[in-house]
């Protein structure tokens, strides 16, 4: 019996290295380095369907347990405490804005400036303010204001649409 334990206790580290082996195989561990720019992700974003899921960039300030912990030092404010994470909850950032390496102080874009569009209505001279757009509509068809007609689904027919 002892020998039979003895055999089964063998077996069963061949199998944890033959698994070992395997998963290191598919991996791709790449530590960061102190200074590197990462993204965080964040699971509590999940939830929200059109949050954004990464948050970042955060700079690499310390690497722990041979690089598979990082404090993370954030770089929109960095007057708040480091956070340390994981390996599997970061990513590298890649940015097309020049993140140099200077005085520290980043500027980054938080919102992509659009520019606006110039939407003034033209005033004829004889007249000294704008006026609506004016349609010739029977009580039956409605229009909007865009010139569109509106048909009422079949369940409305008995309400009134106010335009």
């Amino acid at each position: 019996m002892k020998h039979a334990s003895y055999l089964v206790g063998q077996e069963l580290v061949k199998c944890q290295a033959r698994q070992a082996d395997y998963f290191n195989s598919k991996s791709r561990f790449q530590p960061y380095n102190i200074g590197d720019l990462v993204w965080i992700d964040d699971p509590a974003k999940q939830r929200d369907k059109l949050a954004a899921r990464w948050n970042g960039p955060f700079r690499v300030s310390r690497v722990m347990n041979n690089g598979t912990t990082y404090q993370l030092q954030d770089l929109s404010n960095l007057n708040k405490p480091a956070k340390i994470l994981h390996y599997n909850r970061l990513k590298p950032f890649c940015s097309p804005y020049n993140l140099g390496e200077g005085d520290g102080n980043v500027n980054i874009p938080m919102q992509v400036q659009v520019p606006r569009l110039n939407l003034q209505m033209e005033i004829p001279e004889d007249q000294s303010e704008p006026q609506a757009p004016t349609t010739n509509v029977s009580k039956d068809n409605k229009v909007t204001r865009l010139g569109r007609k509106v048909k009422l689904p079949s369940y409305l027919n008995d309400y009134e649409l106010d335009i």
